[in-house]
């Protein structure tokens, strides 16, 4: 694996090259395909599966670790019951509370296709080189002082190069969480 080092004078740089990117929240769309669950999901733990547990406060209601409302499935709600996103903080109505299902979940097809995305958004700006042998892109990584891998923007990532947040969360181009991680 061939990696380069970049050198970065403080943390303000990285931080500027990550400031280009906006969060920006539309409506769920089945013909569009725009919908992941993950912007209407609270920040919850998972199990050995990858599903979400819910935990019930200490007033018998279902908060997120962030101490945001959700509902019994563990989707972002506003007082009235309405699934709302949570990215941008503005709290757009997903969902009407009317839509539903009386177990609280999200309607049909978004129930079944949670998780739309198109991959190349979750990849960072990389150089490649090919094997010599084998004629197979090998990734030309760039690392910081800390030991950090980053994408030619700036952007954390992982070995592989993916995009990912302080968490190693793996995040698109807008930041948001696309994949938990484990």
């Amino acid at each position: 694996m061939n990696t380069s080092k970049v050198e970065f004078r403080d943390n303000k740089n990285l931080k500027d090259f990550q400031s280009t990117t906006t969060s920006l929240f539309s409506a769920p769309d089945a013909d569009k395909r725009n919908f992941n669950v993950n912007d209407v999901l609270g920040d919850w733990e998972r199990d050995d599966r990858g599903n979400v547990i819910v935990n019930q406060d200490k007033f018998g209601g279902e908060t997120d670790k962030q101490g945001r409302p959700t509902n019994i499935r563990g989707y972002l709600v506003n007082p009235k019951g309405d699934v709302v996103e949570g990215i941008t903080g503005k709290r757009s109505i997903a969902f009407s509370v009317e839509d539903l299902d009386e177990r609280g979940e999200l309607p049909a097809p978004f129930c079944v296709e949670k998780y739309n995305f198109n991959p190349h958004d979750l990849q960072g700006d990389l150089d490649f080189d090919f094997d010599d042998e084998t004629g197979q892109p090998i990734p030309r990584l760039l690392q910081t002082k800390q030991g950090f891998f980053v994408d030619k923007k700036g952007r954390l990532i992982n070995k592989h190069g993916w995009l990912i947040n302080a968490n190693s969360h793996i995040v698109d181009k807008n930041g948001r969480i696309r994949f938990d991680r484990r």
